[in-house]
C-alpha cells in the first residue's frame, strides 16, 4: 500500500478528515466527522469520495459510510499521535452515546472507544454491560477484554457507588475467568472486590466472592485453600433466605461438592433443581456448567447410560448456541466416562473429535483434562509414543497456564502404570508424590484411590495383610463417601485379593462378589480374569431380579411422587443401561391422550421431534394392548458417531397397570448404542412396573390429601394473609445523587429499631422506602403491614389499628385482628399519617410509648414488639403551629427523617425511570414499543411532574397503549401544556431547575455553538458561577435516555 500524500486536490485537510474517520468502530455519518473536525462540509465529502474511490470506504447511503479495507483503517488510525487519538475516542464516544438509539450496538460501539480512555462511573458501568453482552453470547476472551478495563479504572474511584460497581464488575469477571491464562490475575481481582465488599459490609458479595476464589485456587491445584475459601463462602450464605440467592448458592454447592469428590451430593442437588419434565435443553433454569457437572456425577454414581445421553446433549446444545467451550468440555469428559466403563477407542474418538472446540474457545480447562485422559487412553490401547507425547504437552500446557487439573485419578492411575514398567518414565512424574498430594488434597476420589495404591505399595513390599486391608479399608470408605461406583468396586476387588493372600477364601468370595456383578453390568472386561472364578451369576436375570425385589420394598414408603418418579426412571436406567427413561400417563384414563409425566434426559420438546415418531407409536400400541415391547436396530452395538443426529437405536416399553386397566407406560431408550435392551429386560421390566403402578398410585392418593390439608391451613390464615404484603422493591430505578442520598440513608437505619419518617410528595417513592428500610432490616422475615391512614373513614381508624371486639359497634359480628397485633415481630408502615385525627393520635402516641394497646371495645391490654415507619406529604411542622397535629408525637416520629426528592428537582431520573415504565408496560400489554426519541424524551423532561413517579409511570402506560410500531409517542401531557415553573418555589429553586432542564437539552455541553451559555444568553464563567453555587456538578450525565 503506498503512502497518502498530499497534492492539490488531497490535502492534509482531507487527510485529517480519514485520519478521523479511522476511529469509528462500524458506520458514521458526515454530520459526525463535522462535529469532530469542524472543517467545512465540501472538505468532508471530498475525503469521502477520495476514499470510497480507493476502496477504503463503503457509502452506505447519503450520509453514512465505513471502512471496508481494515488495513488502511488501522494505518490511517496509526498516524495520529496516541494524545489525539485518546482525546478522539473520548469524544466519539459522547457522539454516539447522543446520537444513537438506545441499544446494545450502542454499547459495544461506545464501548470500543471507552477501552482507550480513561473512564468515570458512567464509563465503566457501560463497559460492564458491553462485557456481559459478550459473555452472553459466549465470547469470554472478548468480555474479560472490557471487564478487565472497567476494573483497572474502578480503581481510581473510591466512592460507595463505585465500590459497588467494583464488585459487580469482579463477580461478572469470575464468571467468565474459568480459562483465562493468568490466574494470579483473577486471584487478585477477587480479592480487592473482597476488601471492597467488607468495607460496605456486602457480606453477600464477600461470600460469592469468596466461592470465586474457591474456584480460582482449585484452577491452580491449591485444592486444601480452594476448599477453605469455598467452605468460608458457603457458610457466610446458606443460611439466607432469598430464593435467588439460594439458587445460585446450590448451584455453587454443586461445584464445591464435586471438587471435594462429594457426586452423590452433587446428584442430590441436581435432582431438587431440575423440575420432572423439561421443555428444553438445557435443564431448566440450571446452567450448562453446572448441568454437565451433574452429568460427569450421574456417571460416576453408576448412571453411565443416561450419564453420556446427558452429557452428548450438553456438547450438541453447546455447539448450536456457539458456546465451544462447554461444548469442548461436555465431549471430553464424555470420554471421561467411556474411559471408565474400560472403552479406550471410544474415549479418543470423542475426546479428538473436541479438540478443534477446545482450541477455538482457548478453555484451557478442557484442554488440560483431555490432555491427561488421552495419555492413559492411548497407554490402554498400548501406543506408548502417543501416550508419552500427550503427557508432556499436558505438564508443559499446565507450566505455561498456571493450572493443574486434576479432577480424576488417571495421574495415580498413570504413576502405578509407571512403577509397573508398563508406561516409559517421565521426569515429574511420581507415584510417592501422587499419592502423598491426592490424599492432602480434601477431594474423596483422590483420597480413595491414593489409599488403594498405596496398599498396592505395601503388598508389593511384603507389608503384613492386616497394614495393607487398614488402607483397602480407608479407600472404601472416602470412595463410599464419594459414591464413585466403579472405583468403591476396584478397591473392594482389591480387598478380596488381600483375603486371597491371607487365605481367606470365604470372605474374599464374600467381597468380590458384589463388586464383579456390579463391574460387570457396565463393561465385562472390567471384572478381572483372577476374580471371575470367584463369583457366579455376573449378569443374569437372578441378580437383576434380586435388585427389582428390593426396590420393590422400597417403593411404597415414598410418599413423594416427584421422588418416586426419579427413583423409578433413574432403576430402569442403571440396570438396563438405558440412557433416557420417561413414565407417560394417559390423561383421565383417555387412550388418545398420553401425557409425558416425569423424565430423564427426555424432554418435552424431544418428543416433539420427526426421530421419536416411532418410540411415540410403540408407546401408543402398549398403552392400547396391554403388553410390553423391545423395539430394535439392525447392527452391532457401536456407538453412535453422529454427534448431530436424534436418533434412537433402541427402546423399550412397557405398560403400567393398576387391576388390569393401564395408566400410562414406562419408556426408556438409548441413542448411543444399539441393541441395549434383551428380552430378559422386559420380563423382569413387566413385573417392576405394576409395582410402580401401584406405588405411584399410592403418591397421588398421599399428594391429593396433602393439597386439601394445605387448602385448610390457607384458608385458616386468609384472614392475616389479607394484610401481609409480598410484594418486594429490591432494584431501584434512578442514579440522581438526590435518590442515592435517600437510600444511603435507608440502609444505615434499616439495621436499627428506630422510627423512620419518610417526608415528600404524592407519588414520590415513599413507600419503596418503607419497604426498602424492612427488607434491610433483621425483621426482614417478619411482616411488613402497611396502612394508608387517608383511605380509612375516620369511623373505622381505630378498629383498623388497634383491632375490635365482637359486638363492640353496630356491625362488628366478630372479633377482628388490628394491624398493629398483625405486625408484631416486623414492621407497620403508616402511609399520611399527617391525616389522622387528634383522638387518634392520642392513642398512636400511647402505642408508640409503651407497645400496648386495647381492641376497641375491649379490657385485655395487648403488647407488639413492632417497628414503626410513617410517611406524610404535609409539613409536620406546620401542622403542628397550627394545631392540627401534636407536638409529642411529632418529636416521636421525627427521629430519623428521610426527605424523598420530587421527581423536578432530580430530572436526570426521568429518562432512566422513562425507559424502566416502557420497558415494562410494553411487556404486559404485549407491544412492540422499543424506542423513546430524542424529541420525545425532550417533552418528559421539560414537562415539571406534580403527580411525580406515578404520574410519569401513567403517562408511559397510556402512551405505550396509544403508540403505534416501535417508536414511543408521549401523549398529551396536563391538557397540552407543560409547566416549567412552580410558583411555589423559590426564586433560587427555579433558577436551579431552569438551569437543569437547558443543561439536559444541550448534554451537559456549556460552551461552544449549542450550549447551555448560549441559550442562556450568558456569558459561560457566569454560568459556571451559577451552577456551583445552586450545587449543580459540572461532571454529571445530562444525556437523555442514558444509562
Amino acid at each position: 500500500m503506498q503512502p497518502i500524500v498530499a497534492s492539490d486536490v488531497f490535502t492534509e485537510k482531507h487527510l485529517r478528515v480519514l485520519e478521523f474517520a479511522s476511529l469509528f468502530d462500524g458506520e458514521f455519518s458526515i454530520d459526525w466527522l463535522q462535529e469532530l473536525t469542524g472543517e467545512r462540509a465540501s472538505i468532508i465529502f471530498a475525503a469521502l469520495e477520495f476514499g470510497t474511490k480507493q476502496r477504503w470506504l463503503y457509502r452506505n447511503n447519503l450520509v453514512n459510510f465505513s471502512f471496508i479495507d481494515g488495513s488502511e483503517q488501522e494505518k490511517l488510525a496509526r498516524s495520529l499521535p496516541r494524545e489525539i487519538r485518546t482525546d478522539l475516542h473520548n469524544k466519539i464516544a459522547d457522539l454516539l452515546i447522543r446520537n444513537l438509539p438506545e441499544s446494545p450496538d450502542r454499547i459495544h460501539r461506545t464501548a470500543r472507544h471507552l477501552l482507550h480512555i480513561s473512564n468515570d462511573y458512567n464509563g465503566c458501568q457501560l463497559l460492564i454491560e458491553n462485557g456481559i453482552h459478550h459473555r452472553r453470547h459466549f465470547r469470554d476472551e472478548e468480555a474479560r477484554l472490557f471487564y478487565e478495563k472497567a476494573l483497572d479504572d474502578l480503581r481510581n474511584l473510591r466512592d460507595p457507588a463505585s465500590n459497588s460497581l467494583f464488585i459487580e464488575a469482579a463477580l461478572e469477571y469470575c464468571k467468565v475467568s474459568t480459562d483465562s491464562d493468568n490466574p494470579n490475575r483473577v486471584i487478585a481481582i477477587i480479592g480487592e472486590a473482597i476488601a471492597r465488599a467488607e468495607s460496605t459490609s456486602d457480606m453477600d458479595a464477600v461470600a460469592f466472592l469468596e466461592m470465586h476464589l474457591g474456584k480460582s485456587e482449585w484452577l491452580r491445584s491449591h485444592y486444601r485453600q480452594a476448599l477453605d475459601h469455598f467452605r468460608h463462602g458457603w457458610e457466610m450464605i446458606r443460611t439466607r433466605n432469598d430464593p435467588g440467592i439460594q439458587k445460585s448458592a446450590t448451584i455453587f454447592g454443586m461445584f464445591y461438592n464435586y471438587w471435594s469428590g462429594r457426586y452423590r451430593e452433587v446428584v442430590q442437588s441436581y435432582e431438587t433443581l431440575v423440575p420432572d419434565v423439561e421443555d428444553q435443553f438445557p435443564k431448566g433454569r440450571m446452567p450448562l456448567l453446572a448441568a454437565l457437572t451433574a452429568g460427569v456425577c450421574l456417571g460416576h454414581t453408576g448412571l453411565y447410560s443416561q450419564a453420556m445421553g446427558m452429557l452428548h446433549a450438553i456438547r450438541v446444545h453447546g455447539r448450536t448456541i456457539g458456546n465451544l467451550s462447554v461444548a469442548s468440555l461436555a465431549g471430553v469428559t464424555l470420554g471421561y466416562l467411556l474411559l471408565e466403563v474400560n472403552r479406550p477407542e471410544d474415549a479418543i474418538t470423542c475426546i479428538q473429535g473436541s479438540w478443534d472446540e477446545a482450541e477455538k474457545s482457548k478453555s484451557y480447562y478442557a484442554r488440560l483434562g483431555g490432555l491427561a485422559l488421552l495419555a492413559y487412553a492411548y497407554h490402554l490401547v498400548n501406543d506408548h509414543k502417543k501416550a508419552v507425547d500427550c503427557l508432556k504437552e499436558y505438564i508443559d500446557l499446565g507450566r505455561r497456564c498456571g493450572m493443574t487439573v486434576k479432577y480424576t485419578a488417571v495421574g495415580l492411575a498413570i504413576c502405578q502404570a509407571i512403577e509397573d514398567g508398563e508406561f516409559p518414565r517421565i521426569p515429574g512424574m511420581s507415584l510417592e508424590e501422587e499419592i502423598k498430594y491426592s490424599m492432602e488434597s480434601g477431594n474423596y476420589l483422590l483420597s480413595g484411590v491414593a489409599h488403594r495404591h498405596l496398599a498396592l505399595q505395601l503388598r508389593h513390599a511384603g507389608q503384613p495383610c492386616s497394614e495393607v486391608l487398614r488402607e483397602l479399608d480407608k479407600s472404601v470408605v472416602d470412595l463410599e463417601i464419594c459414591g464413585h461406583s466403579i472405583e468403591i468396586a476396584n478397591s473392594k476387588i482389591e480387598t478380596a485379593r488381600e483375603y486371597i493372600r491371607a487365605g481367606n477364601e470365604k470372605k474374599a468370595i464374600e467381597i468380590a462378589g458384589p463388586a464383579a456383578r456390579l463391574l460387570h453390568s457396565f463393561n465385562e472386561h472390567l471384572v478381572p480374569d483372577d476374580i471371575r472364578p470367584l463369583v457366579k451369576n455376573l449378569r443374569n436375570g437372578e441378580s437383576l431380579l434380586e435388585e427389582i425385589l428390593r426396590l420393590g420394598h422400597e417403593l411404597p414408603i415414598i410418599r413423594d411422587y416427584r421422588e418416586l418418579s426419579n427413583r423409578i426412571i433413574s432403576t430402569v436406567n442403571r440396570i438396563t443401561g438405558a440412557e433416557r427413561g420417561a413414565i407417560f400417563v394417559l390423561e383421565n384414563g383417555r387412550t388418545d391422550k398420553i401425557v409425558l409425566k416425569a423424565a430423564k434426559n427426555l424432554t418435552a420438546e424431544d418428543i416433539d421431534l420427526a426421530t421419536f415418531q416411532d418410540s411415540m407409536k410403540l408407546i401408543t400400541e402398549t398403552t392400547r394392548t396391554g403388553e410390553g415391547k423391545i423395539m430394535e436396530f439392525n447392527g452391532n452395538n457401536q456407538p453412535l458417531r453422529s454427534e448431530s443426529e436424534n436418533t434412537i437405536q433402541s427402546c423399550i416399553c412397557v405398560p403400567l397397570k393398576i387391576r388390569n386397566t393401564v395408566k400410562g407406560v414406562l419408556y426408556h431408550d438409548n441413542r448411543l448404542f444399539r441393541s441395549a435392551f434383551k428380552k430378559s429386560d422386559l420380563e423382569i421390566l413387566n413385573y417392576f412396573a405394576s409395582q410402580a403402578a401401584i406405588a405411584m398410585d399410592n403418591a397421588e392418593a398421599w399428594q391429593t390429601l396433602r393439597k386439601l390439608y394445605k387448602q385448610q391451613q390457607l384458608e385458616k390464615e386468609h384472614y392475616e394473609r389479607e394484610y401481609l404484603e409480598t410484594i418486594h422493591f429490591d432494584d431501584f430505578v434512578g442514579k440522581s445523587p438526590a435518590i442515592r442520598n435517600v437510600f444511603a440513608q435507608a440502609e444505615q437505619v434499616a439495621q436499627t429499631s428506630t422510627t423512620v419518617l419518610i417526608l415528600g410528595e404524592t407519588g414520590v417513592g415513599k413507600e419503596l422506602v418503607a419497604r426498602f428500610i424492612h427488607r434491610h432490616s433483621d425483621r426482614a422475615e417478619k411482616p411488613f403491614i402497611r396502612v394508608h391512614c387517608s383511605a380509612l373513614p375516620e369511623s373505622l381508624i381505630s378498629s383498623e389499628l388497634f383491632g375490635h371486639e365482637k359486638g363492640a359497634y353496630t356491625g362488628a359480628t366478630s372479633k377482628q385482628i388490628g394491624r398493629f397485633e398483625l405486625a408484631d415481630g416486623g414492621t407497620i408502615f403508616l402511609d399520611e399519617i399527617g391525616d389522622i385525627s387528634m383522638d387518634v393520635q392520642v392513642r398512636l402516641l400511647r402505642v408508640l410509648q409503651s407497645k400496648e394497646f386495647e381492641r376497641v371495645g375491649g379490657h385485655e391490654t395487648l403488647r407488639s414488639d413492632f417497628r414503626l415507619l410513617a410517611a406524610t406529604n404535609r409539613d409536620l411542622e406546620r401542622e403542628v403551629k397550627n394545631g392540627r397535629f401534636r407536638r409529642d408525637l411529632f418529636y416521636r416520629l421525627n427521629v430519623f427523617p428521610i426527605n424523598v426528592s420530587p421527581l423536578r428537582d432530580r430530572q436526570e431520573d426521568t429518562p432512566l425511570l422513562a425507559c424502566y415504565f416502557l420497558n415494562l408496560y410494553a411487556n404486559k400489554c404485549n407491544k412492540d414499543v422499543a424506542v423513546i426519541p430524542r424529541e420525545e424524551m425532550e417533552k418528559l423532561l421539560s414537562y415539571d411532574w406534580p403527580g411525580n413517579v406515578r404520574e410519569l409511570e401513567n403517562v408511559i402506560e397510556r402512551g405505550v397503549i396509544l403508540s403505534k410500531g416501535k417508536v414511543y409517542r408521549v401523549p398529551e401531557l396536563n391538557g397540552g401544556r407543560t409547566q416549567q415553573y412552580d410558583q411555589t418555589l423559590t426564586l433560587r429553586d427555579n433558577e436551579r431547575n431552569h438551569i437543569l432542564r437547558v443543561l439536559t437539552k444541550t448534554r451537559g455541553k456549556v460552551t461552544g455553538p449549542g450550549g447551555a451559555a448560549g441559550i442562556l444568553d450568558i456569558h459561560p464563567n457566569t454560568l459556571f458561577s451559577r451552577m456551583k453555587k445552586l450545587g449543580i456538578s459540572k461532571k454529571a450525565n445530562y444525556v437523555s435516555g442514558s444509562t
